[in-house]
């Protein structure tokens, strides 16, 4: 991973409107393990951030301390990532929120999270004036840095 950067980022564009979405809250969370090393359903707060100006996470604000307050993964450990886009949306949206849930096989690795938000036009979902849909981009792309 890069010294410069955390080992995790995300990027999440709003493409109803062709822009970045701006200040959507994201938590990080870490599921603990079962007896026999699966993830169970419980999980507990590791750090939080919110999207900038350009849509991109790039830096945690830890819950517990890491090195140096660093954001640390830890191997074998499965990870999520909860988007809040009620408030994006100004709560006219079908999804109030996002899950992606990753497990990272190695530590020397950066691991980036697109999130494409998108208008489902002409349908009525429930929340009536310009229904909202989210597509998550089934690519988390991993990519050996050093």
């Amino acid at each position: 991973m890069s010294a410069q950067g955390p080992p995790l980022t995300c990027h999440v564009l709003d493409t109803s409107v062709g822009k970045p979405a701006v200040n959507i809250q994201c938590t990080l969370s870490r599921f603990l393990k079962s007896a026999d090393g699966s993830p169970s359903s419980s999980c507990f707060e590791v750090a939080k951030a919110s999207t900038n100006e350009d849509g991109r996470v790039a830096a945690w604000e830890m819950r517990q301390k890491g090195v140096a307050g660093k954001l640390v993964l830890e191997e074998g450990f499965t990870y999520k990532i909860r988007f809040e886009t009620w408030e994006h949306f100004k709560g006219e949206t079908f999804f109030p929120y996002v899950e992606v849930v990753f497990t990272v096989k190695e530590i020397n690795q950066h691991y980036h999270i697109p999130l494409l938000l998108i208008r489902i036009g002409g349908r009525e979902l429930g929340f009536g004036g310009g229904d909202i849909g989210i597509r998550y981009r089934k690519q988390c792309t991993n990519r050996r840095v050093g």
